[in-house]
């Protein structure tokens, strides 16, 4: 059913630059935590609103000079949905200048790499981010009162139809720190054996690699999955491979 233009309406003023403003002023009370105290030598977030407009004009000036686009310069809240929140925010930078900087909050994660008898299991699935496959360790959010272990399970049941004969974690990354704080625990995890790929996530197929193949698909650029890498890294500081 399409929407009425008084429902479009409604949208759309939900996120003027006053209500994305509002929405991270409400964030800031209600979520303490995401924006912390300052520390020396880093990005201090600017609240007060003469100083957000300063570095609303530094950002558009700077911009403008650049030829960059410059019309959507708003602050505040510009997505917020359960899987991802958008911020654009006021700051000054360590030297003194005021600016913008764009931030993404998203939930913490797991990444698990099965191994099977000595091998390690990818998986190869399409990703909408990239618009392309990639081979990975399966992954997936977890859920609010998961604890760690259960979440490995759950993400191996659903993604590969494995069942964790034990679960060691070997340590964390945070994936993109410049821009979101995206974190996951990296877990191992030996399996049995694999059932079907699950269609709904793209996962194309399902393969056991033996260790030096998968070196060889890193040398060759086949594996690039940021979180794959890093869960290979730890397992062979670990002593797993």
């Amino acid at each position: 059913m399409p929407i009425s233009s008084e429902e479009e309406h409604s949208v759309a003023d939900q996120w003027t630059e006053e209500a994305c403003r509002r929405k991270y002023e409400s964030l800031v009370r209600s979520r303490p935590q995401i924006f912390g105290p300052h520390q020396s030598g880093a990005y201090r977030i600017l609240l007060d609103r003469e100083l957000v407009e300063r570095a609303q004009a530094e950002a558009a000036r700077y911009r403008a000079a650049h030829g960059l686009a410059c019309e959507d310069l708003r602050v505040g809240v510009l997505a917020d949905d359960p899987y991802v929140l958008v911020m654009r925010e006021a700051v000054e930078f360590p030297d003194g200048r005021l600016g913008l900087y764009n931030r993404l909050h998203v939930p913490a994660s797991v990444v698990v790499m099965p191994m099977l008898n000595g091998d390690i299991v990818l998986i190869n699935r399409y990703r909408h981010g990239t618009r392309a496959w990639h081979y990975e360790f399966p992954r997936g959010i977890i859920e609010e009162g998961e604890d760690l272990e259960a979440c490995v399970r759950r993400e191996l049941a659903e993604e590969i139809g494995a069942s964790a004969l034990d679960v060691r974690r070997l340590g964390g990354l945070h994936a993109s720190s410049g821009i979101t704080n995206e974190y996951s625990d990296i877990v191992a995890a030996r399996i049995a054996g694999f059932g079907r790929p699950d269609a709904h996530e793209a996962i194309m197929r399902i393969d056991a690699v033996a260790p030096g193949e998968f070196r060889r698909m890193i040398g060759a650029g086949e594996i690039t999955d940021g979180q794959t890498l890093a869960g290979y890294a730890y397992a062979v500081a670990a002593g797993l491979l």
